[in-house]
C-alpha cells in the first residue's frame, strides 16, 4: 500500500489505525481475522456494507455442535454472567434443546425436515479423530511432542 501524496496528519492517523488493526487481527498475532472469516462462512456472522460485524439472520440454526457443548458445560447456566456472554448469544439455550444424546433445533415451521439434530456420539467420534490427528501432527513436528520435550 502507498500513502496518498501529501497526506494530512488526520489521514496519516487513519492509515496508522488501519495498519494497527490489520496487524493485531492477523493470523500471526491473534488470528481474529481468520475466526471472523470462518464464522462468516458458516453463516453466523455478516459484515455490513459499512464494515461492521453483526449476527446473520438465522445464525442460531447454524451454530456448530462444539459451541452448544461449550454452552452446556461452561457458560450456559451462568446466571451472574461471569463469562461475559452477550444475551443474544445466551439465547441459544432457548433455541436448542439437549436430550440424553443429541442437540435439537426445531424450526418454527411444521416441516420436520427443517429441524437440525446433532448427535453427541458423532461429535465425540469427530473430536477423537481430530485429537488423534493433532497428536500425530505434533509428534511428527517435535519428535516426542506427547512427552513435552
Amino acid at each position: 500500500l502507498k500513502f496518498p501524496p501529501q497526506s494530512t496528519s488526520e489521514e496519516m492517523e487513519q492509515w496508522n489505525d488501519e495498519w494497527t488493526i490489520t496487524h493485531l487481527s492477523s493470523d500471526a498475532v491473534t488470528g481474529i481475522a481468520h475466526e471472523i472469516d470462518v464464522l462468516e462462512n458458516l453463516g453466523i456472522l455478516k459484515i455490513n456494507q459499512n464494515g461492521s460485524i453483526v449476527l446473520a439472520q438465522g445464525w442460531q440454526r447454524r451454530v456448530p455442535h462444539m459451541i452448544l457443548n461449550e454452552m452446556k458445560d461452561a457458560w450456559g447456566s451462568d446466571t451472574n454472567n461471569l463469562h461475559c456472554i452477550h444475551e443474544k448469544i445466551t439465547s441459544l439455550e432457548d433455541a436448542w434443546q439437549h436430550d440424553e444424546d443429541e442437540w435439537r433445533f426445531e424450526s418454527d415451521g411444521l416441516d420436520d425436515d427443517d429441524d437440525v439434530v446433532y448427535e453427541d456420539d458423532e461429535y465425540e467420534l469427530r473430536r477423537q479423530i481430530f485429537l488423534e490427528n493433532y497428536d500425530a501432527f505434533v509428534n511428527s513436528r517435535k519428535g516426542v511432542g506427547e512427552f513435552g520435550i
